[in-house]
């Protein structure tokens, strides 16, 4: 701390990028500034009660900076920084790669009988060598695209030695990778044709799943040809954004869309407000990302700005961005948007918006207010999309903070119907655990949490992925049997929940209000553990 102090006074006054590095050279956050040492300045100024300027320093042992000609060069920069380290704090948007390819790999995987061939397959980014289509940012139509392809040309390789074939092949959707008598020569000769389809004129592939159609239609099989329909209609799509390159805009329906930002501010003692992204697309309001922003921090405005400029950072966007509020700089946004993705348009940001603008924001902003819901509804939501037995009015978030095991200690903070519980709030120094055992950690602090089954909520969250929720569930299982507690973990990175339901992850995308609410709600326990350890470790100095 002290040592970011020293180098802080030593910042220049002018446009720039820092970056807060960990002791080991890890990369924790990378923003920019107007003059950065005036902005470095308000990481100490807010480092009292906010937590993420809390987070950020006693994560961080030493921040550099990178001097830039002017407030754009030093944002494109920092684009560029944060697309290369993916420093955790500077993850806004945790729903994945906003797109996804097809490959067709030209290195060799094993897949039984010791043969190794290339495989069509699915990519989030382009690490192995091969040829890739895309990228797709259509990614249902691109699943629903890729499956027909797959299930089309018989290209689901199988690792298992079975010798009559695996029920997958008999079904006509396993290569027969599996058999000892593998025609490897008829799955090589259905690759390339899966690559020519793909190269080649889009019509002569849907010609033939038009042929396919008139066979299932006169063999009945109606539930066939419903299929086919829906396989043609994503890869209509799939062409169409292979011949585009990528959501270039191609005519003046393009020209006639609009990003629209709505912001809703918390109402009442709620310390949660939502951000509402919608698309205007030939007339139609289509919802397309909601963000629950914690309010309790001075500067909550600075936030929702970093969030938008982060949006931008990984979507294209429209000709016309629309604000609700004066929260970001519209000439820069602008400028950004046009440099980083090397737009063959022009892109007007209007934050606020002008008067012609008013009646689509009143439709906007409608729009939001039916998807705003009171805390009664966000547990209702919460309840379904996470498969719970009970409405979790009452909900518990644990999580664990240290610094290179230092100062362990725990938190667990109670929300009753969206709002926070003070009653409920529990720090505890951690007491049976030494070194860094975050396992450990947790376990110790939910079982001095819960001591009797009168103690639980109706919804346990735990700040972690699979390792965490197990080692929860090891210690409080036997204490859950007969209710009906819900019990999950909830990573951050992409936003991943994981529980008894969801043993493989279900990521959060953002588009339901439950989903900003419960990462919400795990960021608040959050702040406090953090604000926790750091007073302690200023009591154990």
């Amino acid at each position: 701390m002290k040592k970011i102090e020293t180098l802080i006074k030593t910042a220049p006054k002018q446009p720039g990028v820092y970056v807060f590095k960990r002791h080991d050279g890890a990369v924790m956050y990378i923003g920019k500034a107007r003059v950065l040492r005036a902005r470095l300045q308000s990481y100490l100024t807010g480092y009292a009660g906010e937590w993420k300027a809390t987070s950020i320093i006693d994560s961080s042992d030493t921040i550099e900076w990178h001097v830039t000609d002017n407030e754009l060069a030093a944002l494109l920069l920092e684009a560029q920084l944060i697309q290369s380290y993916q420093p955790p704090f500077n993850v806004l948007l945790k729903t994945g790669q906003p797109y996804i390819y097809f490959v067709i790999t030209s290195s060799l995987s094993s897949i039984g009988h010791g043969v190794k061939l290339p495989v069509f397959e699915l990519a989030r980014t382009k690490t192995k060598k091969g040829i890739y289509f895309g990228p797709f940012i259509d990614k249902g139509a691109a699943r629903s695209a890729f499956r027909f392809l797959q299930e089309t040309f018989r290209l689901s390789l199988c690792s298992r030695s079975i010798a009559g074939g695996c029920l997958a092949y008999h079904l006509g959707r396993c290569a027969g990778s599996c058999k000892s008598d593998f025609d490897e020569k008829g799955y090589r000769e259905r690759l390339e044709l899966v690559r020519k389809a793909l190269q080649s004129k889009p019509q002569d592939m849907m010609d033939e799943i038009d042929a396919q159609i008139v066979v299932s239609n006169a063999a009945l099989s109606f539930e066939r040809s419903a299929q086919l329909v829906a396989y043609k209609q994503a890869l209509s799509r799939v062409y169409a954004s292979l011949a585009t390159g990528f959501d270039r805009p191609t005519s003046i329906q393009r020209l006639a869309e609009k990003d629209i930002w709505i912001w809703r501010a918390p109402e009442g003692e709620n310390p949660f407000g939502y951000l509402f992204l919608f698309r205007e697309q030939r007339g139609v309001l289509k919802k397309e990302r909601i963000l629950c922003v914690p309010t309790m921090e001075d500067d909550y405005h600075q936030e929702l700005s970093n969030y938008i400029f982060s949006y931008y950072r990984l979507y294209r966007p429209s000709p016309q961005v629309l604000v609700s509020d004066a929260i970001i700089d519209s000439n820069l946004l602008a400028s950004f948007a046009v440099e980083w993705h090397q737009l063959s348009y022009s892109v007007t940001v209007n934050a606020p918006p002008r008067p012609e603008h008013t009646e689509i924001m009143i439709h906007a902003q409608a729009y939001a207010d039916a998807e705003y819901l009171r805390p009664e509804k966000i547990a209702q939501q919460l309840r379904q999309f996470l498969k719970l037995k009970r409405t979790p009015r009452r909900i518990d978030c644990f999580d664990i903070s240290h610094k290179q095991g230092h100062a362990m200690v725990g938190s667990c903070v109670r929300f009753t119907d969206g709002r926070p519980d003070m009653s409920g709030i529990r720090h505890f120094h951690i007491k049976t655990v030494e070194g860094q055992n975050d396992y450990a950690s947790l376990q110790e602090i939910v079982q001095r949490r819960y001591k009797t089954i009168d103690d639980l909520p109706d919804l346990i969250v735990i700040d972690g992925g699979k390792g965490q929720l197990s080692a929860v569930r090891a210690v409080i299982d036997e204490m859950l049997v007969g209710t009906d507690v819900g019990l999950v973990s909830l990573a951050k990175r992409e936003e991943t929940v994981y529980s008894a339901q969801f043993p493989e992850g279900k990521v959060l995308t953002g588009s339901l209000v439950a989903h900003g609410s419960l990462v919400a709600l795990r960021d608040y326990a959050h702040h406090r553990a953090i604000s926790f350890h750091r007073k302690t470790a200023q009591m154990v100095k």
